[in-house]
């Protein structure tokens, strides 16, 4: 005799629409990764700050709510956005010889100089977990002519951070409670994540296509692009590749199974010696006067 839970019967005979419509949704997903980091506490020091959390991005026109803001009880911050997919299989293509050892990340810092000003900026990092990075996603059924899932996400992750940041340092700049602060963009999807290693001289020049490709799953890893066109502050670029080097963002992809071996191994690498707002001081670099990069 099955023991197998029937889907509930309303009314209608149908199956009951509430449930059908929780699951049609992304927030049970939201949740059910909120949770994750609650239970986790006892392998990481990662708390949820808050959850749906308006912003307001006064120069790139965008607002919403971030799923979560997770904070270490330190200088670190997650924003967090949830995406939930049904069979969904990302694909990160990578050079051929792409090790898992990538560390240096284009983050979002600040550094609140008490009776001066605030100085920020994205990155760069040296950040652990080591991953692969990549700059292209595929997502399967996806066309050429739809705008990229990743680069979507990505930009407005991005501007989530700034707008979230800037708040927060409104409210406590000057005290002397915090003298940095980084704020990483965190997506955290149930997709399964593969890194694709493309021996590219062996892509044919007449068709675009390749024979064949090493396929790596992989828990998580770096997603690096422009995915902004502004600048970060200061900005003291001076050439096109400047220009592309200073758009750059980091934005972490995670697969929720492994979410709490992430918080648990992801830290900010010990005895920096150029750290950027080191630089940004040292460069005796202008304070930011609106708190926006």
């Amino acid at each position: 005799m099955s023991t197998k839970k029937r889907p509930s019967i309303g009314a209608g005979g149908t199956p009951d629409q509430a449930t059908a419509a929780l699951n049609a949704s992304g927030f049970l997903f939201q949740l059910r990764v909120e949770e994750e980091v609650k239970a986790g506490r006892d392998r990481h020091a990662w708390a949820v700050a808050a959850r749906e959390h308006p912003w307001d991005h006064e120069k790139s026109g965008r607002s919403g709510f971030a799923d979560l803001v997770l904070t270490n009880g330190g200088m670190a911050r997650f924003v967090v956005e949830c995406k939930r997919s049904r069979q969904a299989h990302w694909y990160f293509i990578v050079p051929s010889d792409a090790q898992e050892t990538v560390r240096n990340s284009a983050i979002y810092w600040i550094d609140d100089v008490k009776d001066k000003g605030q100085r920020l900026g994205w990155g760069p990092l040296q950040i652990i977990p080591t991953t692969f990075q990549s700059t292209f996603c595929i997502v399967r059924g996806s066309g050429e002519n739809d705008q990229p899932l990743l680069e979507r996400i990505g930009a407005s992750l991005v501007d989530s951070v700034e707008a979230i940041a800037r708040e927060e340092v409104l409210h406590v700049r000057g005290l002397g409670r915090i003298s940095q602060l980084l704020y990483v963009p965190l997506l955290v999807t149930n997709a399964t994540l593969h890194v694709v290693r493309c021996d590219l001289p062996s892509v044919s020049l007449a068709t675009g296509d390749i024979e064949t490709a090493e396929t790596v799953e992989v828990p998580y890893l770096r997603f690096r692009k422009a995915l902004s066109h502004r600048f970060a502050w200061p900005s003291r670029v001076a050439a096109l590749r400047d220009i592309s080097e200073a758009r750059q963002r980091t934005l972490f992809v995670v697969n929720a199974a492994s979410l709490t071996k992430f918080l648990t191994t992801f830290a900010d690498a010990q005895g920096w010696d150029d750290p950027p707002w080191k630089m940004a001081s040292m460069a005796n670099a202008a304070f930011s006067n609106d708190l926006w990069p």
